[in-house]
């Protein structure tokens, strides 16, 4: 199966609704970033949104706990939602209490990432290495703004991508889902999305060694856009070709 990666200003209006995500930023979002709010609010609607979302994972969880036997399926029915998305809601909870904390502060008008990339970060076994990807995706989003749509794929760099595709590639590996449709399903986006991501993983390895490092020590002009041209070319020894016409030094 071929799989295209996004261009970097695809987003989606919350989990659940099937649309696709790319990097952070002050845009339509799972978060609910906007084009250009106002200063004092700029991050205020994405951080209620999380903050809805966690409270609703707490409320699931102690029904879970209160309720002996009551299964993820039956929250959903009493919800009125399916049982992947209840597993999906939960999943906020893995986070580290310290950016639980963080995200749900009413007092704070500070960068939040996506929840795709929230997910993600959820899914890190160690939580010191949370809390350190969580300030480093939240750091890349000072100072960026809604019209800066090429260095906004430039600047925040493709580990988060890389992350996430990896995540996939590995439920996948486990047999945790039947299909690309299901795994989407449970992620709250659609297939395309999930196998757009994944499409980072048919690059070269020593193409992707390359394209996984902090955002920094990416050229400049070197975006979503571009890394999808590469990956639709296939042939490893073309993709570097390309990549090295483009970008001369950035493989060694």
């Amino acid at each position: 199966m071929r799989h295209v990666l996004l261009e970097p200003a695809a987003g989606h209006a919350e989990p659940g609704d099937g649309g696709p995500v790319s990097d952070c930023g002050p845009r339509e979002s799972a978060a609910g970033h906007g084009y250009e709010p106002r200063p004092s609010a700029r991050w205020g609607t994405a951080r209620r949104r999380i903050n809805d979302l966690v409270q609703r994972a707490r409320r699931f969880a102690k029904r879970l706990r209160d309720e002996p036997g009551l299964t993820q399926g039956d929250v959903g029915e009493r919800e009125g939602v399916s049982g992947p998305r209840v597993n999906q809601v939960l999943s906020m909870l893995r986070l580290h209490e310290a950016i639980l904390a963080d995200v749900t502060d009413p007092e704070r008008d500070t960068p939040v990432p996506l929840l795709d990339e929230l997910f993600v970060i959820g899914r890190i076994e160690d939580p010191r290495e949370q809390v350190t990807r969580y300030h480093a995706v939240c750091g890349s989003l000072e100072g960026r703004r809604g019209g800066e749509r090429a260095a906004a794929g430039r600047q925040h760099g493709f580990q988060h991508l890389f992350a996430q595709a990896r995540a996939y590639q590995a439920a996948l590996d486990a047999g945790e889902f039947r299909s690309l449709t299901a795994l989407a399903k449970s992620e709250g986006v659609t297939h395309h999305w999930v196998a757009q991501v994944l499409d980072l993983l048919t690059l070269a390895a020593d193409l992707q060694v390359a394209l996984d490092v902090p955002p920094e020590r990416l050229p400049t002009g070197l975006t979503q856009k571009e890394v999808r041209r590469l990956a639709r070319l296939g042939n490893h020894d073309a993709q570097r070709a390309q990549l090295r016409r483009l970008w001369p030094g950035l493989l060694t």
